[in-house]
């Protein structure tokens, strides 16, 4: 309990400075539990396999803006190298910023090749001139706000009939509307890079 209210302090101080200090920007990320398609009434129709879509979602905690990141499993898999493309694009898109805070649960500090992560933000961090901090979150302990929105979606998925990656972007891009709507980027191959081939990092465990 000390460690969970720690991260939560320090996680409000983080999101106070953003408020209070222009060009502090402060995101959440997470990914949501594994969607399938098609998504459809078991009695009415039996499939062999089906096909698994992803969604990584960061968050701004001041602005609330969000951006989603979906790609199925033909188009990309779930290495640290998906998500260190979807972050970095992301990171990319923002202006004015001399400070980044990333919030993520455990799931992304015990990714195998976490390394790539470090590479590739340091090398953002010291092309754009900008200090990037991740952060990892007490492993099932800690809100994340980025939560709010995958609850929202699994209740609008309710008893709602999915038979393509296509219906979801479409849910996705509805699914709220305030204070704006979510971005939405449906991704595919093209869209990753290799960040394993220029990782400068073997490994950012200590010792």
């Amino acid at each position: 309990m000390n460690d969970k209210r720690r991260a939560e302090e320090k996680k409000a101080k983080d999101k106070k400075e953003a408020q209070e200090r222009n060009g502090t920007v402060v995101i959440c990320m997470d990914l949501q539990g594994v969607l399938l398609v098609p998504s459809i009434d078991a009695s009415s129709i039996y499939c062999k396999t089906k096909l698994a879509v992803h969604n990584f979602t960061p968050y701004n905690m001041v602005t609330k803006d969000a951006v989603r990141f979906v790609w199925h499993e033909a188009e990309g898999g779930l290495t640290s190298n998906e998500f260190t493309c979807c972050i970095i694009d992301h990171l990319s898109s923002l202006s004015g910023t001399n400070k980044i805070v990333l919030y993520s649960d455990q799931w992304l500090r015990l990714s195998k090749q976490n390394s790539v992560q470090a590479s590739a933000l340091s090398a953002f961090s010291l092309q754009r001139e900008c200090e990037v901090q991740l952060k990892y979150l007490v492993k099932g302990h800690t809100h994340m706000e980025v939560d709010s929105m995958h609850s929202l979606i699994k209740r609008k998925l309710k008893n709602i009939p999915i038979y393509s990656p296509m219906d979801y972007l479409t849910i996705f891009r509805t699914s709220s509307v305030s204070p704006r709507p979510y971005e939405v980027m449906g991704l595919n191959h093209c869209f990753f890079k290799n960040y394993g081939q220029v990782s400068t990092f073997k490994t950012i465990r200590p010792g």
